[in-house]
């Protein structure tokens, strides 16, 4: 139900990633599980980076972009994403995931089977290969990967992104990460229990692990249709509570037209900056500059639709 452009985020929040012995992480439905302090040792960046992970995935039958694992930088906003769509696996280092700004990516096919499946990418000088159980499945020369620095304002998610918006569905058994010839990451989540589960978070609510308040969205989204949609939702949304609130004012003498029409487009504005701000704490919701423009647009529209109509009908 849309209420005057404020509607909930259709996925739950509550965290349901699982550790299971003998099997590791299982991620179901929206799930996440996050570590900011792995590499903090790393002072400065490798020509060489590889990942190795052994991982079960799930097939969803509606297609959807699900992120396995991200490496996020927190002050640079760079990083690392791999993830799965449909049975393809894709590796890239931006989160261009829709392909509009057309920047390398890898993307490999993960079989017809949902079993275990070893993935190894390796990225230098020359570019990027990724490995599938031992064989080499894809390559890009132009795409190369390496840990973002500061390192100590990395963070490392699994089966979700950065905004917990990204769920990814399977079982991950294990994970290593090298910066050069360093280790920088080596567990096995088979043989780990919740106890020992130390270095990682798992948040009882998914959450956006770098909210930002009214922050605008990257180009790279605008002009798509989700995008548009949501345009459209926020503008045309309001345009009804700023009738209302005009009609309110005006008809019980609390204000003249014109004063109505000017307070009116005030509380919009200000309805709308307490819905994003208090959308920094929605999981799956972002606070959005955009959003704000949007909705006291609208609502000042609808506010001086109905002082122009209302002027004529009392001519």
């Amino acid at each position: 139900m849309v209420l005057f452009g404020f509607y909930p985020a259709a996925r739950s929040a509550t965290n349901q990633a699982k550790i299971i012995p003998g099997k590791g992480l299982v991620f179901t439905g929206n799930s996440m599980v996050f570590s900011n302090d792995i590499f903090r040792s790393i002072h400065r960046e490798e020509d060489n980076f590889s990942l190795f992970l052994r991982m079960t995935p799930v097939y969803p039958e509606r297609l959807r972009f699900g992120i396995i694992l991200q490496i996020y930088n927190r002050e640079t906003n760079e990083g690392i994403t791999i993830g799965q769509w449909g049975t393809s696996l894709m590796v890239l280092s931006d989160q261009d995931y829709s392909n509009r700004n057309r920047t390398p990516k890898i993307y490999g096919d993960l079989g017809k089977e949902e079993d275990l499946k070893q993935i190894g990418i390796h990225s230098d000088n020359k570019g990027t290969s990724l490995v599938v159980n031992s064989s080499q499945i894809a390559a890009h020369r132009e795409l190369r990967l390496s840990l973002p620095l500061p390192a100590e304002k990395n963070t490392i998610i699994l089966g979700n992104g950065m905004n917990g918006t990204t769920p990814w569905s399977g079982e991950l058994s294990s994970l290593a990460i090298y910066s050069g010839n360093n280790e920088t990451a080596d567990f096995d989540f088979a043989t780990i229990d919740s106890a020992g589960f130390q270095v990682f978070s798992v948040p009882g609510q998914i959450k956006d692990l770098d909210p930002e308040v009214l922050g605008f969205p990257s180009f790279s989204t605008l002009g798509s249709a989700v995008m548009s949609l949501d345009v459209f939702m926020n503008f045309f949304g309001f345009i009804p509570l700023g009738i209302l609130l005009s009609l309110n004012l005006y008809r019980n003498g609390w204000l003249s037209r014109r004063k109505a029409l000017f307070i009116s487009g005030i509380l919009t504005l200000f309805f709308s900056l307490s819905i994003e701000i208090s959308q920094v704490w929605i999981p799956g919701r972002d606070s959005s500059l955009l959003d704000l423009i949007l909705n006291s647009a609208g609502g000042f529209l609808g506010a001086a639709l109905y002082y122009t109509f209302s002027g004529k009908k009392s001519q």
